[in-house]
């Protein structure tokens, strides 16, 4: 499918102008906010894919959990 190849580029065009943290943070945003909106459902996938794509340093990682954080259930286990 073409919006797939064109997620995967993009998140592979991120990668490869190895960004800092700082830099990549409006990807993320970017990419999760389009995770959560969640319309149309079935590039939800694609979004999550992206986001796994770019993450790869620890802060990355943080800043997604705290993104998706408010989006959770209160009542997980290990939620703190």
């Amino acid at each position: 499918d073409e919006f797939c190849l064109a997620i995967e580029h993009f998140a592979n065009c991120i990668n490869e102008a190895e960004l800092s943290h700082i830099e990549k943070k409006k990807y993320i945003d970017y990419f999760f906010s389009k995770y959560i909106e969640n319309d149309p459902d079935y590039f939800r996938e694609n979004y999550d894919g992206a986001l796994s794509e770019i993450c790869l340093s620890k802060d990355d990682l943080e800043y997604w959990k705290k993104l998706l954080k408010p989006h959770l259930p209160k009542n997980l286990p290990d939620s703190e």
